[in-house]
């Protein structure tokens, strides 16, 4: 039996766990199970991959450079967690709040984001290649040197508030509402394929196309 303790920065022990294996997942868990505060816990390092932490409360917690492929963070509190360097590709953060979190140069390829809250977010030189990002609010998030898909985002985030639909500018691609595109993709998109994205998207682009496009050609000058 080895009794594995989940430290903070300090060195102060937050929980402790005897188990049959070195597993530190399996104290994670436990501890999570008893609603232990782990705020500012140092997990950084850890391979965590695959785990189940819906919901977990790990405000604050030091997660840099872990390995959190494919883990459920579904709804999951980590506000203001550093998570730099983390591997989370794969992973679920649908509904998580990330809000004041460090994501510098993390991998994010393939990761749900939808509906996570991104206020105020590090997220330069972050890998968001492949990322659901439908129905997340980007204000405010630095996305410097960050890559979508096959873009990378030199110019930081420019937001057109008063409208419909919020819209967002970020180098070579646009995000109105939920939809992300191109510039290039925006700016040749025929009528009917404007119409299926929302009853009322047509009207929307005829109005607002020029001034859209326009601002979008500016700001990745």
């Amino acid at each position: 039996m080895n009794t594995i303790e989940i430290k903070n920065s300090l060195s102060e022990t937050l929980f402790a766990h005897t188990c049959k294996n070195n597993n530190l997942l399996i104290t994670l868990q436990q501890a999570l199970n008893e609603q232990i505060n782990l705020s500012k816990a140092d997990l950084s390092g850890a391979d965590l991959s695959g785990a189940n932490l819906s919901w977990a409360n790990l405000s604050e917690t030091d997660l840099s450079k872990t390995k959190l492929s494919r883990v459920n963070l579904y709804g999951a509190n980590l506000y203001g967690v550093n998570l730099s360097k983390a591997d989370l590709s794969g992973a679920d953060l649908s509904g998580a709040n990330l809000s004041g979190a460090n994501l510098f140069k993390a991998n994010l390829s393939e990761t749900d984001l939808s509906k996570t809250k991104l206020f105020r977010v590090d997220l330069s030189g972050a890998d968001l290649s492949g990322a659901n990002l439908s129905k997340t609010d980007l204000s405010e998030v630095n996305l410097y040197e960050a890559t979508y898909y096959e873009g990378t985002f030199n110019n930081g985030l420019l937001q057109l508030t008063g409208l419909r639909w919020p819209v967002l500018f970020l180098d070579a691609h646009i995000k109105i509402g939920c939809k992300f595109y191109s510039t290039n993709e925006w700016d040749n998109f025929t009528e009917e394929e404007i119409k299926r994205m929302n009853n009322k998207a047509l009207e929307f682009w005829k109005e607002n196309k020029g001034l859209i496009i326009t601002i979008a050609k500016e700001h990745q000058k």
